[in-house]
């Protein structure tokens, strides 16, 4: 019988090491900024041993790495700036020299991406072409005159070309492409629009943000 207690004993005190050892943590902060704002974020943690060690590093589009080591939590804030995205990766390290990994991917917007319609005006005045809504979550429409002779494709940014094929509607006085966008991860992409212009083909490139 006592055997049995003192393995009561033993086990629950494993049980509680488990609890301590075990972390949980989160990077707090928006998944999307616009260009040129100030962009805050924080991380969150939930078990381990004090103290505690926070190891952040960033870098946009996916550059090289810069970094920072503090004790504490705190609030960061860096500017968004020029880029199209921000990568945050955080390590906390605990007293008992256990640690958790952590990755957050922020799409930078442009100022523009309103979901407005978003003229690209050509030669003529009359010649538009809307690329619209941006940013996008189910769909994405590129709509211009039935004068005007265009191709259209989609890429990531990192020129690899989505496979997904836009429909083609041939309205009275226009001309619509359709790209079904929910299964695209979300993120930046850029839209090619190819315009025949005098006998020539012009490529257009649009940045578009799926959601």
């Amino acid at each position: 019988a006592i055997d049995a207690q003192d393995n009561m004993v033993e086990s629950a005190v494993l049980n509680v090491d488990a609890i301590y050892n075990f972390m949980i943590a989160d990077i707090l902060g928006p998944t999307s900024a616009q260009k040129g704002e100030t962009y805050q974020f924080s991380a969150n943690l939930y078990g381990g041993q004090p103290p505690y060690t926070y190891f952040w590093h960033y870098a946009f589009n996916f550059g090289q790495k810069e970094g920072l080591e503090t004790s504490e939590d705190g609030q960061f804030e860096i500017n968004m700036g020029d880029y199209s995205n921000l990568t945050i990766n955080l390590t906390i390290a605990d007293g008992a020299q256990n640690w958790v990994k952590m990755e957050k991917v922020v799409e930078i917007e442009d100022i523009e991406m309103n979901g407005e319609d978003l003229p690209i005006k050509l030669a003529s005045e009359d010649d538009v072409i809307l690329v619209y809504p941006n940013p996008s979550s189910t769909e994405l429409f590129v709509q211009h005159n039935n004068e005007i002779k265009s191709q259209v494709e989609l890429y990531t940014q990192y020129g690899e070309k989505i496979t997904v094929t836009p429909s083609i509607l041939d309205l009275d006085q226009s001309t619509r492409y359709q790209f079904n966008t929910t299964t695209l991860s979300r993120g930046i992409y850029y839209l090619k629009v190819w315009v025949l212009q005098d006998d020539q083909w012009r490529e257009i490139r649009k940045k578009v943000l799926i959601r």
